[in-house]
């Protein structure tokens, strides 16, 4: 029996991969200050990229999963 979503535990509950999870705080912090004109989008993406893989969670977690456990 599948648990319903008010049961289901967030998987941003788990330990993340620590280098994983540091690599993706440094490129949002590089893409914070080498932004000429603000944050450039693409940056953004890497990092959540490398956060996603941080918590083993696949590309299209946001998209799909991620408004369940807001």
């Amino acid at each position: 029996m599948t648990a319903s979503l008010a049961e289901r535990r967030s998987p941003l509950t788990i330990k993340p991969d620590p280098s994983k999870a540091a690599q993706a705080c440094r490129l949002l912090i590089r893409a914070y200050l080498d932004g000429p004109d603000g944050v450039e989008w693409s940056d953004v993406q890497d990092a959540l990229t490398v956060a996603l893989q941080a918590f083993h969670l696949p590309e299209t977690f946001v998209e799909t999963e991620g408004g369940r456990w807001q």
